[in-house]
């Protein structure tokens, strides 16, 4: 995973999107951290655009994606920060 500060070393908090895309592993980390099904999650559209999201830390027309950057999101009761290394942090604001 990450060496950032902003990334806990909690399974349930943290995810590495990998395969996903960035909008699948927000879900499924909030998901995973609120201890609920995915589909149990409001819309993430009704929080972000999920095109936008993906498209933020997508390759770039010259080469890998952006390695830099971080958003942060409050979405499902939890405060999200998806960071460019595709590392993906939740915390639950209960």
């Amino acid at each position: 995973m990450s060496d950032d500060p902003a990334i806990s070393d909690d399974p349930t908090r943290k995810r590495h999107v990998g395969d996903e895309s960035p909008t699948e592993a927000v879900v499924n980390a909030v998901a995973a951290a609120r201890d609920c099904e995915p589909t149990d999650l409001p819309p993430l559209n009704d929080t972000i655009d999920p095109d936008a999201l993906d498209g933020l830390f997508a390759d770039t027309i010259t080469g890998p994606a952006r390695e830099g950057g971080r958003i942060v999101f409050e979405y499902g009761g939890c405060t999200v920060t998806l960071l460019g290394t595709g590392d993906v942090r939740v915390d639950v604001n209960d």
